[in-house]
């Protein structure tokens, strides 16, 4: 074999490799992206990234377009955008009328116990009255009857004395008693 310096010159070469996957190394890449590509479902953000990476390292003929035009379907839809907007901004104000109808119960509520308190209050008061309605009926103009009067007033102050006595007996009796205790078994 002879050598022709002319042809090929002696010189310091520097050498830069470079390398491409193989062909089984493709088909592993591309089995394991289609395999985790199944674990996801199609709304995640990452999935359109995975097909473009199988289709990248897919040997195809027309690579080139499947890419560009999945590039093309990723693009947001100016439509779908206003239309998902729409949507929650109905959302929205469904949750504020929700959350008004609930204040407004929360409110309807408050002024009912409200009104209960101020009705249990003046059930002391209509007693009175009941009483001293009770003590006056069927009373004349006169002297007699000043002296009925405060004879029915001392006798419904007595009952009523009696009855809070008889109250606090109960509660005493109440008290008292031994609850029952569960032991242990």
């Amino acid at each position: 074999m002879q050598f022709e310096p002319e042809l090929y010159p002696v010189a310091d070469y520097k050498f830069h490799t470079s390398s491409s996957l193989g062909i089984i190394a493709r088909e592993y890449e591309v089995t394991q992206l289609v395999q985790l590509l199944q674990t996801m479902s199609p709304d995640q953000p990452m999935y359109p990234k995975l097909v473009t990476s199988i289709i990248d390292n897919m040997n195809l003929s027309n690579r080139e377009e499947l890419i560009a035009t999945l590039e093309q379907a990723n693009q947001p839809n100016p439509e779908a955008q206003q239309a998902a907007q729409a949507a929650q901004q109905a959302q929205l104000a469904f949750q504020a009328s929700q959350t008004a109808a609930l204040n407004g119960q929360a409110q309807e509520s408050a002024a009912r116990a409200q009104k209960l308190a101020v009705e249990a209050g003046a059930i002391p008061q209509e007693l009175e009255i009941d009483r001293i309605k009770a003590a006056t009926t069927n009373l004349k103009a006169g002297d007699a009857d000043d002296k009925e009067f405060e004879k029915r007033l001392k006798i419904s102050e007595q009952l009523l004395k009696e009855r809070e006595v008889a109250v606090k007996e109960g509660n005493v009796a109440n008290q008292a008693t031994p609850q029952p205790t569960q032991g242990l078994q």
